[in-house]
């Protein structure tokens, strides 16, 4: 029910070209939008680039993305069977929480970013108590398993149960390994995003993802009246670096630059 101009300031992000859709580009049979060069890649969501003005189009567009542009049956089906079985095989109490390590690629491009799993682990306090069941989703192309796991040390020692997708790969239940390896990152998102609570990384756009799909379960959770443990909650979510931007997802903020580096509440927003 926001009016047209509260939207645009919500997406404005101090960008000074607007490309209106008015008849000319109405009548066009092709619309090319290029991304090709370095100020102008569509690394961003989508709700942060297309303004209708008409408030319940965007809503529809929004429904639309939720509804149809989401990854395939299969990848759907393997995550929850991995849900499940963290919550009701693996956990002590039903709950899990999820953790997306962004590492040795990132370490290269922003060298203050990079921290050690002891700092991760502190940080991770309290909102993952001592003694958690944690699934960990790992991306980086350079983590080989042995390093990840020996990275991944400190939290043993002080956690339940952590778990990684070569874990889970391991357990014939899950049929995991019907699934083609190169998409089990995305299962990973789907799994994360189940998660009691969630950290990720500030600059990551596998984060952001998941983070989004987290506002969707929120949503419904809402919708639906739902408190029972483990349910996702928008208050939920956290980063774990930069360690100063820790709770930058519990504010409500309208799309900034690096537009790309975050998902925003407006992207869940169906009302």
């Amino acid at each position: 029910n926001s009016s047209l101009g509260h939207r645009f300031q919500e997406m404005y992000a101090g960008r000074t070209k607007i490309c209106t859709y008015d008849q000319d580009r109405r009548n066009q049979r092709v619309l090319h939008l290029p991304s090709n060069r370095r100020d102008n890649r569509l690394l961003v969501p989508f709700y942060a680039f297309i303004l209708s003005q008409e408030g319940h189009r965007d809503v529809q567009l929004r429904h639309y993305i939720r509804n149809h542009v989401r990854y395939a049956n299969e990848l759907q089906c393997a995550a929850a069977r991995i849900i499940e079985y963290l919550q009701e095989v693996v956990s002590d109490d039903g709950t899990f929480s999820a953790i997306h390590l962004r590492r040795g690629g990132f370490s290269r491009h922003y060298d203050s970013f990079s921290m050690d799993a002891s700092a991760i682990l502190n940080l991770s306090q309290p909102e993952i108590p001592l003694g958690s069941t944690i699934f960990v989703a790992a991306t980086d192309a350079t983590d080989g398993d042995e390093d990840l796991a020996s990275y991944l040390a400190p939290f043993r020692e002080v956690h339940a149960h952590v778990v990684t997708m070569k874990d889970l790969i391991l357990e014939p239940s899950l049929g995991l390994e019907f699934v083609n390896s190169n998409i089990l990152g995305l299962v990973a998102q789907l799994v994360c995003a189940r998660g009691t609570v969630f950290f990720g990384h500030r600059f990551s756009t596998f984060s952001a993802y998941i983070t989004r799909l987290r506002g969707y379960h929120a949503n419904n959770a809402r919708r639906y009246d739902k408190e029972e443990a483990g349910v996702v909650t928008e208050e939920s979510s956290y980063f774990y670096a930069p360690a100063d931007d820790k709770y930058l997802l519990q504010e409500v903020r309208f799309v900034h630059k690096p537009v790309q580096s975050r998902e925003y509440p407006m992207g869940w927003r169906m009302e």
